[in-house]
């Protein structure tokens, strides 16, 4: 039975040994990983180190629990329980700065997503404007043909006036001449009965 305690004590102490040497390789790995991140200005910095020491406390506080396995004393008993309490209290402290700092990086990832939204808005907003402008320059380039094709129109109009015009100067003299032309047919006509009237006054002359 003796033999089986001391056995039993040996183990326990040899798992205090691991749990106490882990929490300490956890803390210091924690400790120069914080500092490496820091200097390469790591934004999770802070959370990383901050879970680093809460896993090197869950293995000191591990060490610590199966101490009192050990311990037969009152004194050892509270001093033991005091580190307990003090080292619960520090992971209780740690997690919950991972809790703020995790809340602060969810935080940070949703104002980084709207600012990413407000980003993609205005550059939407900045492509309507280009279209915009570009759909003014199209009208006014439009409006510029237009007024071409107004002052071309114009000019046709003009022209065709200026042809109907002449066309009806046209079609006076035409019947002017048509009138003269009358005229002159019945002066011919009036000449030609002459003419026959005096031939036959020359006739009824020579038949006497």
């Amino acid at each position: 039975m003796e033999m089986y305690q001391e056995l039993l004590n040996i183990a326990l102490e040899a798992a205090i040994l691991v749990f106490e040497s882990l929490g300490l390789i956890v803390v210091a790995v924690a400790g120069i990983m914080g500092a490496v991140n820091y200097v390469r200005k790591d934004a999770f910095t802070r959370l990383k180190l901050a879970k680093g020491f809460a896993l090197g406390l869950e293995f000191k506080l591990g060490g610590e629990i199966l101490r009192t396995v050990l311990v037969r004393q009152l004194s050892e008993i509270m001093i033991v329980g005091s580190i307990i309490i003090l080292r619960a209290a520090l992971t209780f402290l740690i997690n919950w700065e991972i809790e703020s700092e995790e809340h602060n990086y969810k935080f940070g990832e949703k104002l980084n997503g709207l600012e990413e939204q407000l980003q993609e808005i205005e550059e939407q907003v900045q492509q309507i404007e280009t279209n915009e402008q570009e759909l003014t320059v199209s009208i006014n380039g439009l409006e510029k043909r237009d007024q071409a094709f107004t002052a071309q129109l114009q000019e046709l109009e003009e022209r065709d006036q200026v042809l109907t015009e002449q066309l009806q100067e046209l079609e006076e003299r035409d019947q002017e001449l048509t009138e003269q032309l009358q005229e002159l047919e019945e002066r011919d006509q009036e000449l030609t009965e002459q003419l026959h009237e005096l031939e036959e006054q020359a006739q009824e002359i020579i038949g006497e």
